[in-house]
């Protein structure tokens, strides 16, 4: 709570609101969402500040983690106003998983179509080296892209959603009792091949049991791939 009202995150938020009003006097664009704690930064910086920046998810079915549409539908109900689209691109089951290859992709050139190749997103380069070399190659903007929160740490992110009494998802208090750092958990889809390492099929069995059936997953399976 402390920094959540500190000194620092004002000059947080400040510098990342003057990115995306630069990146958007540049010409059409989009932020893309996911509902976790990153792109619902990006959503409560650009709906806070009364800019009218489409907010794009895109949905990959059936395997998109339920508790995504609890944290959209609050986050909506508290700013109305927000233009707001959803695309849904299907995912295909393969074997004992399901694969997303390509499946984002096709979401986002879609999102190029309705709202330009121009986007906004909540990519963060404490996430991994890939993106640490984005911010170090390109900084926190080029002509097509925008980063306004990529050196914000973990602990900044949370924060703000505090500041802002933004709704969390709820998947960040599923840590095995505080075993699981908050800042590591993922809200990407569920039964993916994509994750399956470091305990994330286990994270998935343990947490959204029901769903992983519904997939048509099962134990057995997520046991033989680890």
């Amino acid at each position: 709570q402390n920094l959540a009202r500190s000194p620092r995150m004002d000059r947080l938020v400040d510098v990342a609101r003057e990115h995306i009003v630069e990146f958007t006097a540049r010409g059409r664009c989009y932020a893309g969402v996911s509902w976790g704690k990153d792109s619902l930064v990006i959503a409560g910086l650009i709906a806070s500040s009364g800019l009218r920046i489409p907010l794009v998810w895109v949905r990959v079915e059936p395997a998109a983690n339920p508790d995504c549409a609890i944290v959209r539908d609050a986050f909506l109900a508290r700013f109305p106003a927000c233009e707001y689209v959803e695309i849904a691109v299907a995912c295909d089951r393969r074997g004992s998983a399901w694969s997303a290859t390509g499946t984002l992709e096709r979401g986002f050139a879609e999102a190029a179509k309705q709202f330009g190749a121009r986007h906004i997103s909540g990519v963060r380069s404490e996430e991994s080296g890939s993106r640490k070399l984005r911010e170090m190659t390109y900084g926190i903007a080029t002509e097509r892209t925008c980063a306004p929160i990529t050196r914000w740490s973990g602990r900044d992110v949370f924060a703000y959603l505090a500041r802002a009494d933004l709704p969390v998802h709820p998947a960040y208090a599923c840590s095995y009792g505080g075993a699981l750092e908050r800042e590591r958990i993922r809200v990407a889809s569920l039964g993916g091949k994509r994750g399956t390492g470091h305990g994330r099929r286990e994270w998935e069995w343990a947490y959204y049991r029901d769903e992983m059936m519904a997939l048509g997953l099962s134990a057995g399976e997520r046991v033989a791939r680890v």
